[in-house]
């Protein structure tokens, strides 16, 4: 529907739910080099899905948000799921959706923790270089 990659799909969902990120914040998120950030980027700018901006803040810095032809995009293509879960929800009584919504908000809430502690535990691994002794240099 959109044309573009996963790693795309999951750089816009990230922009969506950001509204707006610097590159870096990008990386992180996508847990890519800048150098794949940057690629990801200029694909999604090509296909007018992405637009950059200098940071008010920062003069070094850009900001990243996804273009409104995007937002239209998207609607366009959710739609359809949006219209079924809509149907389901309606059908159900008051009762019913309470605890649907309850349920549906601890279950965000712990996978949420749960994928943080995971980002955390690999941005940790990735932390820790094995030392090499120098003599191996030379060898």
């Amino acid at each position: 529907m959109l044309g573009v990659t996963a790693t795309d799909v999951l750089a816009l969902q990230h922009l969506a739910r950001a509204g707006v990120v610097t590159p870096g914040a990008l990386s992180d998120r996508l847990q890519m080099t800048s150098g794949g950030t940057s690629a990801v980027v200029q694909r999604l700018e090509r296909y007018g899905l992405v637009t950059c901006g200098p940071h008010p803040g920062d003069g070094r810095s850009t900001l990243l948000r996804l273009s409104s032809a995007a937002e239209h995009r998207v609607a366009r293509a959710y739609a359809p799921l949006v219209r079924e879960v809509d149907a389901i929800v309606d059908a159900l009584e008051p009762g019913e959706r309470a605890v649907v919504e309850a349920f549906l908000a601890r279950i965000a809430e712990v996978t949420e923790a749960s994928a943080d502690a995971i980002l955390r535990h690999v941005r940790g691994e990735r932390l820790r270089v094995e030392a090499v002794p120098h003599t191996v240099l030379w060898a």
